[in-house]
């Protein structure tokens, strides 16, 4: 019969290895580690690992004394390695795979090595990856390495909350900054908690560490980095993320917000950090000048000094929509000053007084203290009476609503091009010089002199001139859009995008997002933002665009759907009036509220108007025109907030049809 081979399997090889391995007294060495002896059989631990098998070959000093010390390694972990030598097996867990490394590599069981980096990679995770990274070198294991840094990257924010994380060198962690797929924000905090248990290091280290954050807005720097207590309590931080700021003359003068300006100069100030003259100094005070009106509305606005409040004033891009608010600053300014008397007349040279209501210089002006009590104002306030009255008898063949004692409503007729001024308190009319004809003509002001965009052309009228100027004929784009002005700056809304037009060097800017409502939106803006609300298919959606920040926000909806409305903004709140909702001409009205972003009803208009026109002026809204189902609306109403209820006015000589636009106007 043929020969056969009879096998009991690889466990009876293992169980005899396991009964040796319990043969304590058959045991002829011992390897000893912290005080702990373990019995061993040399032949056994000769075959298993190379270390031992080149110690007895070489009859070395511990093969003859019977016995080694393994002084590296932990008790628990060679217990481990001595079953695996017998058994070929060893439970292990996370915690304690980098010892067992250690011993395996040390022991040379090469075996026990390769399972053990393959039980690394099967249970690599956030919280251990770390660990792998750093094994990963210390063994030359490049592909466990790449497979650990890719869960890094893509789970830097969890890899953070770990305590592995808080041991990590500066090199390493400026190194997953750049690298890691997490925003600025994640990584801002990753910095802020690996620093926290070494805050002895924030001067050294900072730079290098936000060096490796890219995309850090100039905002955020100034709302969250710097208020940082151990980056605030640092001054040489603080100067070097000043000047990491200030060497972005762009990122400042379009991104960084007012609120945050005047924190940057509070910071400075507690810091006694001086910025040099030059490019730099010019970038701030022309930005302080472009939000001139935002900035006299803060309680700071009097800490400014008196070289800063003077280039102000002086600035040629300071955007203000009256003189008034010139002459409110200055008062405000210089009463706030130790020095006033001194400071003032300085101030008060730089104010137009032929720009402000004469009734107002006549009986406010002339009696205010500070002009009164210096000579120099007092020779500058009568030559100022003395021009105007001269001015006055000269006769004009187009007359100037400008140097009239009240505010005036422009309307610009789409028929003929012709604009005339209605004086809201005289009820009397002045005419204008008429403007080229084009397709939706709409009428804008901006800074109390208005511009009319006709087709794809743009012109400026500055108050005194007699003839309308050009100043751009081209990027006005066509299609369903609404002209509105917001921080010196006319804007040019649409469903997809936007453009903005800045007078001072008189172009526009491209590629601004347009909100995402459609045909028959309204739109209005404040001193800060812009708001579109309404359109086609009964649209009731508000939203609100950021200039600083240039994006576009959704606000609660209305209560009513609304398109071919107008809106305007009232006594901190904005008014949406009329529309067509859906199945009729409306007359209803609501009011938004910024702090609650609510929206209330108020009392509905006395008639519904489509495709409206509205203005305000210190005390009343008024409704001027607009359509109903059959015609035109020849007729105007105003509403009074105090008994929440709307009125008809006449206006004699109201254009009875024709007009595509209304502007109040000093």
């Amino acid at each position: 019969m043929a020969m056969q081979t009879l096998s009991a399997g690889a466990n009876y090889s293992k169980g005899i290895l396991v009964l040796i391995r319990e043969m304590t007294k058959t045991s002829d060495f011992a390897i000893k580690v912290a005080g702990k002896s373990f019995p061993v059989h040399r032949n056994v631990i000769t075959a298993a690992s190379s270390y031992f098998r080149a110690m007895f070959s070489s009859n070395m000093k511990e093969a003859q004394q019977g016995f080694a010390d393994m002084e590296t390694v932990k008790p628990t972990v060679m217990e481990k390695c001595i079953d695996f030598m017998y058994t070929g097996e060893v439970k292990v867990q996370m915690n304690d795979i980098e010892d067992i490394l250690h011993a395996s590599n040390l022991l040379q069981l090469d075996a026990l090595t390769e399972l053990s980096f393959e039980y690394l990679r099967e249970n690599l995770s956030a919280n251990n990856c770390l660990v792998a990274i750093y094994l990963a070198k210390l063994y030359d294991r490049v592909n466990l390495l790449n497979i650990a840094e890719k869960i890094l990257y893509d789970k830097f924010d969890e890899v953070v909350s770990t305590d592995t994380f808080l041991a990590i060198s500066c090199d390493d962690i400026a190194r997953y900054l750049s690298k890691a797929d997490a925003n600025h924000i994640i990584k801002w905090n990753a910095v802020v908690t690996w620093l926290s248990i070494r805050q002895e290091e924030v001067e050294h280290c900072l730079p290098t560490l936000l060096n490796s954050i890219k995309n850090i807005s100039a905002n955020f720097f100034l709302e969250t980095i710097l208020n940082e207590p151990m980056v605030f309590n640092n001054k040489q931080s603080v100067q070097y993320i000043v000047e990491l700021l200030l060497s972005n003359i762009e990122e400042i003068k379009k991104n960084i917000s007012l609120e945050n300006f005047m924190n940057l100069r509070k910071t400075l100030k507690a810091q006694k950090i001086k910025i040099e003259r030059g490019r730099v100094a010019k970038v701030i005070n022309d930005f302080m000048a472009g939000r001139f009106e935002q900035l006299f509305e803060r309680d700071d606005f009097v800490e400014l000094n008196e070289e800063e409040i003077l280039l102000l004033f002086q600035s040629r891009r300071m955007k203000c929509s009256s003189e008034r608010i010139k002459w409110d600053a200055a008062l405000k300014w210089s009463k706030n000053q130790p020095n006033s008397e001194k400071v003032f007349p300085k101030l008060f040279k730089l104010i137009k007084l032929d720009d402000l209501p004469w009734d107002f210089v006549e009986k406010v002006v002339r009696t205010e203290p500070l002009v009164r009590n210096s000579h120099e104002c007092t020779v500058m306030l009568m030559d100022a009476l003395s021009a105007h009255g001269s001015v006055v008898k000269q006769p004009s063949s187009v007359a100037s609503p400008k140097n009239n004692l009240n505010q005036h409503i422009v309307f610009l007729d789409k028929k003929n091009g012709q604009i005339n001024a209605w004086s809201i308190i005289n009820k009397t009319w002045h005419r204008l010089p008429k403007v080229k004809l084009g397709e939706d003509m709409q009428i804008v002001n901006v800074n109390n002199d208005l511009y009319v965009l006709s087709g794809s052309d743009l012109f400026h009228w500055g108050g005194n001139d007699t003839s309308w100027s050009l100043k751009t004929n081209k990027g006005c784009k066509s299609g369903y859009r609404k002209l509105v002005a917001c921080q010196g700056n006319i804007y040019l809304v649409q469903y997809d995008s936007m453009q903005c037009y800045d007078p001072i060097p008189n172009n526009f800017k491209d590629n601004l997002p347009g909100c995402s409502l459609s045909y028959g939106f309204c739109a209005v803006a404040t001193s800060a933002c812009i708001y579109a609300m309404g359109g086609l298919y009964s649209d009731q959606r508000v939203e609100r665009f950021n200039p600083d920040t240039k994006t576009w926000s959704r606000l609660s909806q209305m209560r009513n759907p609304r398109r071919l409305a107008t809106a305007v903004e009232f006594n901190g709140k904005i008014y949406v009036i009329g529309g067509y909702d859906g199945h009729r001409v409306s007359n209803s009205v609501e009011s938004y509220n910024f702090e609650t972003n609510t929206w209330t009803r108020v009392a509905r208009m006395c008639v519904p108007r489509c495709d409206i026109f509205a203005f305000v002026d210190d005390k009343s809204i008024f409704a001027v025109g607009g359509g109903n189902a059959n015609s035109a609306i020849k007729s105007a109403e105003v509403y009074d907030p105090n008994i929440n209820h709307w009125s008809p006015i006449q206006i004699d000589g109201f254009p009875t049809d024709g007009f595509t636009g209304c502007v109040r106007y000093m």
